[in-house]
């Protein structure tokens, strides 16, 4: 069978995802601060003075997109960078969806 660059790639970032997302699952960064074991965005943001407005760009029950939150937290090369240190690197994945490790709400 003969793989296109693209198909490979893609199918190398599949299952990087997979083996990221069963790590945290199963556990392998515990005693290290995760996003699934901290209060809530929403809560944290609130206490900070944001308005639901500054994450919600539509309106609730809409979930907050990606963008939302770059434009605080900068680019997902910038995330990957600042959070290297980790194993597995959070931010490392293909495509970043922020809501899939942080929940907003409960």
């Amino acid at each position: 069978m003969r793989w296109g660059h693209g198909r490979m790639i893609r199918s190398v970032s599949s299952v990087l995802a997979v083996v990221f997302l069963s790590a945290v699952l199963l556990g392998s960064t515990a005693g290290v601060p995760s996003a699934q074991n901290r209060k809530p965005l929403a809560d944290r943001h609130k206490d900070r003075g944001f308005d639901c407005a500054v994450c919600h760009k539509e309106p609730p029950p809409a979930q907050v997109k990606a963008e939302s939150c770059m434009m605080c937290h900068g680019d997902a090369a910038g995330l990957a960078e600042r959070t290297k240190g980790k194993t597995p690197n959070p931010h490392a994945l293909p495509s970043l969806d922020c809501v899939m490790c942080h929940s907003g709400h409960k």
